[in-house]
């Protein structure tokens, strides 16, 4: 019964509720701040330099850039795997007998 009477209370409550105001002046104050920021000279210079473009092409100069880092790894390793070929063929070369024991291991 308790219970009930919470609930009713809870639900008159919500009928007392207004409509929540901004605070006089608010609009006038967000809108003199983001004005503030768009004349510091950081941002001035930051638009006059960072356009479509030039992200664009320092895009491209990146791509460019990774793409004859990346050849040349790829050359290297065609390089060193040619130079590997003589010495891997003398190794495989070689007779291994599978039941030979060595006495390499500590005792």
């Amino acid at each position: 019964m308790n219970s009930k009477n919470t609930i009713e209370e809870v639900l008159q409550s919500l009928d007392k509720i207004q409509r929540a105001e901004p605070a006089p002046f608010l609009y006038t104050r967000i809108k003199g701040r983001m004005m503030r920021n768009e004349k510091s000279p950081f941002n001035i210079i930051l638009h006059a330099f960072i356009t479509p473009k030039f992200v664009l092409a320092l895009t491209c100069i990146i791509i460019v850039i990774n793409g004859y880092f990346l050849s040349n790894k790829i050359k290297e390793r065609s390089a060193i795997v040619e130079k590997a070929q003589p010495i891997a063929v003398e190794y495989v070369h070689q007779s291994l007998n599978p039941y030979e024991t060595t006495n390499d291991s500590p005792q």
